[in-house]
């Protein structure tokens, strides 16, 4: 079954393949976005999955604008680990998880200046 799983992050939370922080600051950064995955996987009840799946990120932005999304990596990477201490992914490895591949997703106008909205897209994987 395919699930979908919404979160709205702040810039200052906010991880990219370009920005070049000092290592607590990232150390912090992963640990609030993983943080924030576990708690809003339970309040969403997000339901352990059953095998392999593919794990699908869009990204949206306020305004749309040009970016390249395969810099969300960081990002994606802290929440995939999250939805794994949830118990959502019995383990974040090839072997269980497809992915994740980053898309970008379209204009949000309602989101605040600065925020980023990612919508995990979680579907069974079978082997062809």
């Amino acid at each position: 079954m395919t699930q979908t799983f919404t979160l709205d992050i702040p810039r200052a939370w906010w991880l990219s393949s370009n920005q070049r922080i000092h290592w607590a600051t990232r150390a912090r950064r992963t640990a609030t976005l993983r943080q924030l995955a576990w708690a809003q996987a339970k309040a969403q009840r997000i339901r352990p999955a059953d095998g392999r799946v593919r794990i699908t990120a869009t990204i949206h932005s306020k305004t749309g604008g040009r970016f390249d999304p395969a810099n969300a990596y960081p990002t994606i990477k802290a929440l995939v680990d999250g939805l794994t201490d949830a118990g959502v992914l019995v383990d974040d490895s090839s072997r269980y998880v497809v992915g994740p591949d980053m898309r970008a997703g379209e204009a949000m106008r309602e989101l605040a200046a600065g925020w980023h909205r990612v919508v995990l897209t979680i579907e069974p994987w079978e082997e062809a």
